[in-house]
């Protein structure tokens, strides 16, 4: 196995970028055949910001629908169910960096925010 095709368990993910996240937005999240967006729904795009670097917004494809994260207000804080990563290599012209791709199962309930 690669390193880039490696899955990263939450406890890693959370040593990278932190453990305390906050919610930005959400919207819902598109699949795309032959590089075109299609009308087929696959869960929900949550945007947030760690406490440990607020100016850098991290998205992540949640399982789930927007009714998962209506009560959630700006800056609200949020947690998710089974949160994983995976690097890989984005290109742009003769620059290449490693990004993080991040995935969850669920948005984890909390009772109080």
């Amino acid at each position: 196995m690669k390193a880039l095709d490696k899955v990263l368990d939450e406890t890693t993910v959370k040593y990278f970028i932190g453990d305390k996240f906050h919610f930005i937005e959400a919207k819902e999240n598109f699949l795309y055949e032959d590089k075109k967006r299609t009308d087929k729904k696959d869960g929900i795009k949550v945007t947030i910001v760690t406490e440990e670097n607020p100016t850098e917004f991290i998205k992540v494809k949640v399982n789930g629908t927007l009714n998962d994260v209506s009560s959630y207000k700006l800056y609200d804080s949020i947690d998710f169910e089974n949160l994983t990563g995976k690097f890989w290599i984005k290109t742009s012209g003769n620059y290449n960096s490693k990004e993080l791709s991040l995935k969850a199962d669920g948005i984890q309930f909390q009772l109080t925010k």
